[in-house]
């Protein structure tokens, strides 16, 4: 699934072209698919309406599909 049209690709592209390394990026990959279930958790904890809470998650997991986090 690609969200509007940004993939893993597209997105170390945008970062190799702005001058960061590579071996960066996918760090900042790493450390986000680390971190999604502490994201998760955050939000359900929010006081955010419930409504709100599931489109941030739904938002997260497109994001992840699109950079192919597992």
């Amino acid at each position: 699934m690609i969200y509007s049209g940004f993939g893993h690709s597209t997105f170390m592209t945008a970062f190799t072209q702005s001058g960061i390394p590579a071996v960066v990026a996918e760090k900042m990959i790493n450390r986000m698919t680390a971190n999604l279930t502490k994201w998760k958790a955050l939000i359900h904890q929010s006081f955010l309406p419930e409504k709100m809470k599931a489109d941030y998650c739904e938002l997260i997991e497109k994001r992840k599909d699109a950079l192919n986090i597992r």
